[in-house]
């Protein structure tokens, strides 16, 4: 994963020490559910002291090319970027995506998959307009490769990508996104505002809190979205949690333990 900080072996569990960009619980949740499917979770984030900006690429293209190279033939490798740094055709030569300089590297051609241009308000005017377009002719309910004429559907001339995924419009339940359940995989837990002044409701695995300190650990999930009836819901897999109160100023004001039995 490029936003994970350096790695010097694969992760068995995920916390502040792997860098700001995995504080956000969505991320921290898909790289529990990644270890816990037998993936191995390792960094391939660019040198960021390196000023240009191609020359950091080019470096990162190669140590990841050969660490790729190193896998036994059976292993394959998912490669998780920002937007735009999978691309396999660039136009601005002081630009050029980390995809290209990869596929140079190994000599073939790479299978990029992007998730950020077709979704809702996308990453640009064009976008925005051609998803609000495919999803008012033929709406989506869940994540869809979309084809023309038997190949994936490609937004641009260049061919930027392999494929991309064509997500659903946002739904709520309870003030929250639905796509939290990570497709059933997490359970939507109720959770009331037991504590005076709380305001940000926070679950935290039982089990890293024991190992870690609470303060470098990663919700699981969060809220201070109350639903219409007062209550707060939180997206949990199951397991053991403590669910953690705090007010305006993210002083704890109380904690309680719960379980959840999917």
């Amino acid at each position: 994963m490029e936003i994970l900080g350096k790695t010097v072996k694969p992760l068995l569990q995920i916390s502040l020490k792997e860098g700001i960009f995995v504080t956000e619980p969505v991320v921290a949740a898909c790289i529990r559910k990644a270890i816990a499917l037998g993936f191995q979770v390792t960094s391939c984030a660019p040198d960021y002291t390196q000023t240009i900006p191609n020359n950091a690429r080019k470096m990162q293209a190669v140590k990841l090319g050969e660490y790729i190279r190193e896998l036994p033939n059976q292993e394959k490798c998912l490669v998780i970027t920002q937007p735009g740094n999978n691309a396999l055709a660039y136009s601005d030569s002081t630009d050029v995506p980390m995809g290209v300089y990869l596929s140079a590297w190994l000599q073939e051609k790479l299978l990029s998959i992007d998730q950020c241009f077709l979704t809702e308000n996308s990453l640009n005017e064009y976008g925005a307009f051609l998803y609000s377009l495919l999803q008012y002719k033929n709406p989506v309910n869940k994540p869809t490769l979309p084809m023309l004429d038997e190949k994936p559907l490609r937004a641009m001339e260049e061919e930027l990508y392999s494929a991309m995924i064509w997500h659903p419009s946002l739904a709520y339940q309870n003030n929250r996104p639905v796509w939290m359940s990570m497709q059933g995989w997490r359970k939507e837990m109720e959770i009331p505002a037991a504590f005076k002044n709380s305001f940000l409701i926070q679950a935290y695995h039982l089990d890293e809190i024991k190992k870690l300190k609470t303060g470098i650990c990663i919700p699981a999930d969060q809220t201070y979205q109350a639903a219409p009836n007062g209550l707060y819901y939180l997206y949990l897999h199951k397991g053991t949690y403590r669910i953690v109160y705090r007010n305006k100023e993210y002083a704890v004001v109380g904690f309680k333990d719960i379980e959840v039995i999917n």
